[in-house]
């Protein structure tokens, strides 16, 4: 492993500004005469992420009028509207974009490495200095002038070399995580359909659900005890204070942890008693915006003390002798499962199941020793795809070491 050592003497770095070391690039595309296939658009550009992971298709996606700016691989294209958004990304393909999105490169090589420019652009103090100069209410923006006059510390070119390999090493670690999230996603979907049935398979099934893959089900409120939670989180002198286990504590985790944030609020003795969260409770999601988006589940796996279960969210207690909660959990994240949510799902806007949906909800009885094997080989895929969760942990590690490394 190479180690790259630093001393942080800034004796000889210089104040620039922006605008004499950095240029846009203003080269234009023929919309009649085009050998470019790819474009991208704000929405194809990750906040903190320099990777470009998608983009549009010029013979095949919408196309609008303001298309015309061409980029080159390794060239910086910043999003100019919402500049809170954070989008700064380095293609490794040439395309077009839009006039909105800046173009940038170094105007010499031998003064700022091209390399080091997006990470200059990832400091606090440049996001701090765009978002200050954006004008606009509803969709801010700022023009490449608001740009030129933001200062900054430029290391000499060896110091410039050391910074690139620490930053681009981290940067790697970053997209390869995210991809081995995207994959281990992918091979956890295949194993649940594996078990529980292909899209194939349910478009065949009959709308009773009265089978699921090798196995007969029976309804979920024959297999436990359901509570549809009530409790918000407003606080009355007149109550007990307790902690709320709340819609994106379910949404955001796979497992309800002693060590969560809950938030405070209060409750009745009623409430207590019988929203109280148990070791092997579990939570889900009663409604969303997107119905294939409810009964998502959240497995309790510590004893929590004083905590309760909160508004739109429901607690499901099964006889662990015939049904086990990692089990279940897996299940509501199956194909067959989120199409049975889907045809049960009523709303406009905003989507909920009913009480009778959940209650009659279909389950596969597997033999006990199914259940504990698939719920094991799942629960491992499903912890592959987790751990690669921590390339966030990353992105934030990035800030920290650009501010330690170009602006402390």
């Amino acid at each position: 492993m190479e180690v790259v050592t630093i001393f942080l003497n800034r004796d000889s770095w210089k104040r620039v500004k922006f605008g004499d070391v950095i240029r846009k690039v203003r080269e234009k595309a023929d919309r009649q005469d085009m050998h470019f296939r790819r474009f991208v658009a704000g929405e194809h550009m990750v906040t903190d992420q320099l990777k470009i992971r998608n983009w549009g298709e010029i013979n095949n996606d919408y196309l609008g009028p303001s298309f015309n700016s061409i980029f080159k691989p390794g060239q910086v294209l910043y999003g100019s509207r919402r500049t809170y958004l954070r989008k700064v990304a380095v293609p490794d393909f040439e395309g077009i974009t839009s006039t909105t999105t800046f173009v940038l490169e170094s105007k010499d090589e031998a003064i700022l490495l091209q390399e080091l420019l997006p990470f200059i652009m990832q400091m606090e103090s440049f996001h701090a200095h765009s978002i200050k100069q954006s004008k606009g209410g509803v969709n801010p923006y700022i023009n490449y002038s608001d740009l030129v006059w933001f200062e900054f510390l430029l290391p000499p070119l060896d110091v410039q070399e050391k910074v690139v390999r620490i930053l681009q090493a981290n940067e790697e670690l970053i997209n390869s995580l995210h991809d081995l999230g995207i994959a281990s996603n992918c091979l956890y979907q295949s194993a649940l359909d594996s078990y529980f049935g292909y899209s194939s398979q349910i478009s065949k099934m009959e709308s009773d659900f009265s089978e699921v893959n090798i196995w007969k089900s029976r309804k979920l409120g024959d297999l436990g005890s359901i509570f549809f939670s009530n409790v918000d989180k407003k606080s009355s002198e007149n109550e007990h204070q307790v902690f709320l286990c709340n819609y994106m504590d379910v949404y955001s985790n796979d497992y309800i942890t002693s060590d969560l944030p809950f938030m405070l609020a209060t409750a009745t003795k009623n409430e207590i008693n019988k929203f109280s969260l148990k070791s092997g409770d579990i939570i889900i999601t009663k409604d969303s915006e997107d119905p294939l988006d409810m009964c998502v589940p959240a497995l309790v796996v510590d004893e929590l003390e004083n905590v309760i279960c909160g508004y739109h969210l429901a607690i499901i207690r099964t006889d662990s002798k015939i049904l086990l909660p990692e089990f279940l959990c897996h299940y509501f994240r199956s194909s067959l499962a989120r199409t049975y949510i889907y045809k049960m799902s009523q709303g406009v806007t905003r989507f909920a199941l009913n009480t009778g949906a959940i209650k009659n909800f279909p389950i596969p009885m597997a033999s006990m020793e199914e259940q504990k094997h698939i719920s094991e080989h799942l629960t491992e895929i499903r912890m592959t795809a987790k751990y690669s969760n921590i390339g966030r942990d990353y992105i934030y590690l990035k800030r920290a070491i650009i501010k330690k490394l170009l602006e402390d």
